[in-house]
């Protein structure tokens, strides 16, 4: 007995049935029963009539995939977006279905019990009764492939496909393709291979295991769930209506002598497909009427845990802030699709990969909630808030002032001079305090006390000397000006004292350009044995007014020095 005559048989039963009453209950087997409960969810909206496979469509939990107009050369995949009540479960469906692709077979056959999203996001399915496997890449309308399993009719082949399923993450095996043949209810391993154009090819197929059953769509389980101590896989038995469980081993493969009936009492089983929201197993009748969901499986993806790790609640940043927006985004089973950011409900901006951050910039005074929204495997969650506050800065007054040095002072050129300074800031710090000459001409910046600088020479002027305090936020205080003239010596071979300490005398010199000079001292200019003894030789004027200057650091060996200077 093939399809065509179950489904003959299907409408005879139909008939003699009592108008708006179901055909018969479903009823959940004794050992699930009390954990499980099935609900018919009715027609898919404008799906027409021999439903097929079941999937949702990728990175969405709303969009259900489904098979019309099965097992013919008019079978196309159409998408629906469901309802959902209380728990996220599906209750309906909302809109006309639209058609997202054709899913012919090579003959005229078209797709059966097998729909699954595959690697690349490239949907898979089976065709019946032209033993086929078909596939369509994301966004085309057409057949992008289409693969005879078994051309040369070889035994240890399948011979007439009813369903396929990956195997999901978590389960062992997890991401090999898996053939079921309805005709002789064989399962077969496989992998799926590359082919270079967007599509695949599939390697080589594993010895059959025999479960004679009408094997349709297939639903994994994972260990834990309620009365599945172990992975399992529910299959659809289209020959028996019922759903029935085996258990797997670690390939992934049913385990024939672990069978039990899951379900019974259905009507054509066809398609599978896993809830991504609730776990809930959802799948098809081929009659083209029913569509049904079970739920009591704890399966479901999990949403997005998303938490704003930088900068903390409360943070106070100096107007025009900038400053990184760091998130962390976990998806227990599942992966992370991206991690927008928003600023008061703004988007400030995408990070698709691990670390997730955001830069934002020159933010001016003001309160902002930062929030960022995760996305995966279709579902989204939303971090808690967390505030910052931008303020415009405290300014407070800057002070500063030239300590040496003194005003209307008069230095040699030949001497150096000592430029100094004190700056405060009252309600903030002090960032920098520059030294000018006349206004302009930038002599030294120091970003830290003390503000001290030395000149060797000016050159011989007038010269206005100021101080510049600021606060790096763009205020600035000035000195009151100081006025300096720099003399030179007006004789050559002149020799003078310009500073005394305790125990140095500072001497300024002008000898001729290009000569060298000895400095020598003397302690008693009336001794009649009176010595002048070298404490600099070899000095050489500085500049070309022929000015040096020369510090005597011994004073203290005598309580008179006298000093000369021979060019040698």
């Amino acid at each position: 007995m093939n399809k065509s005559s179950l489904l003959i048989l299907a409408a005879l039963a139909s008939l003699l049935a009592v108008p708006g009453e179901r055909l018969a209950a479903q009823t959940v087997a004794p050992f699930y029963a009390g954990a499980y409960a099935i609900r018919d969810v009715g027609a898919a909206p404008d799906v027409p009539g021999r439903y097929g496979g079941l999937a949702f469509k990728a990175g969405t939990t709303n969009t259900l995939l489904i098979g019309g107009d099965g097992n013919t050369h008019d079978a196309k995949i159409y998408q629906v977006t469901v309802v959902r009540g209380t728990g996220g479960h599906i209750t309906g469906f909302s809109g006309s279905a639209t058609v997202v692709a054709d899913a012919y077979g090579p003959d005229t056959g078209g797709i059966d019990g097998g729909l699954a999203v595959g690697p690349g996001n490239v949907l898979f399915y089976t065709t019946y009764d032209d033993n086929s496997v078909g596939q369509v890449k994301p966004g085309s309308t057409n057949v992008s492939k289409l693969i005879r399993l078994n051309p040369d009719n070889l035994s240890g082949l399948p011979g007439g496909v009813g369903s396929l399923v990956f195997v999901p993450a978590g389960m062992p095996g997890a991401g090999r393709l898996k053939i079921l043949d309805y005709w002789g209810g064989n399962w077969w391993d496989t992998t799926t291979i590359p082919d270079g154009a967007g599509t695949y090819n599939l390697g080589a197929f594993s010895a059959p295991i025999l479960l004679n059953i009408g094997c349709e769509g297939a639903f994994y389980v994972p260990a834990g769930n309620p009365r599945f101590a172990n992975h399992s896989v529910l299959i659809c038995d289209y020959g028996s209506s019922a759903v029935v469980s085996y258990q797997v081993n670690n390939n992934g493969d049913p385990i024939p002598a672990t069978k039990q009936v899951f379900i019974s009492d259905l009507f054509a089983p066809e398609g599978g497909a896993a809830d991504p929201v609730t776990g809930d197993f959802v799948f098809s009748s081929f009659d083209g009427v029913h569509l049904y969901v079970v739920s009591g499986f704890t399966g479901g993806l999990n949403p997005p845990v998303v938490t704003i790790t930088a900068p903390e609640q409360n943070a106070r940043f100096a107007a025009p802030a900038s400053f990184d927006v760091v998130a962390s985004a976990i998806q227990t089973n599942g992966s992370i699709n991206q991690v927008q950011f928003f600023t008061n409900g703004v988007s400030a901006g995408i990070a698709a990969v691990s670390p997730y951050v955001v830069s934002l910039d020159s933010l001016p005074a003001g309160a902002y909630v930062l929030t960022a929204v995760a996305t995966g495997n279709g579902l989204s969650s939303t971090s808690a808030p967390v505030v910052v506050v931008v303020t415009n800065p405290a300014v407070g007054v800057l002070s500063v002032a030239l300590t040496a040095p003194a005003d209307n002072t008069t230095v040699f050129d030949c001497c150096g001079t000592v430029i100094a300074a004190i700056a405060a800031n009252s309600g903030g710090t002090v960032s920098a305090v520059e030294f000018f000459n006349h206004g302009t001409n930038l002599l030294a910046t120091f970003s830290a006390p003390p503000y001290r600088l030395t000149l060797a020479t000016f050159g011989l002027a007038t010269n206005k000397l100021t101080a510049v305090a600021s606060d790096g936020l763009g205020h600035s205080v000035t000195s009151a000006v100081v006025t300096v003239r720099v003399v030179g010596l007006v004789a050559t071979n002149r020799l003078a004292i310009v500073s005394t300490s305790t125990n140095t005398v500072g001497l300024c010199f002008r000898g001729l350009v290009g000569s060298n000079y000895v400095f020598e001292v003397a302690t008693n200019l009336l001794a009649t044995n009176m010595l002048w003894a070298p404490f600099r030789t070899n000095v050489a004027p500085a500049n070309t007014f022929g000015e040096l200057s020369i510090p005597d650091t011994n004073v203290l060996a005598a309580p008179r020095r006298f000093y000369r200077a021979k060019r040698q």
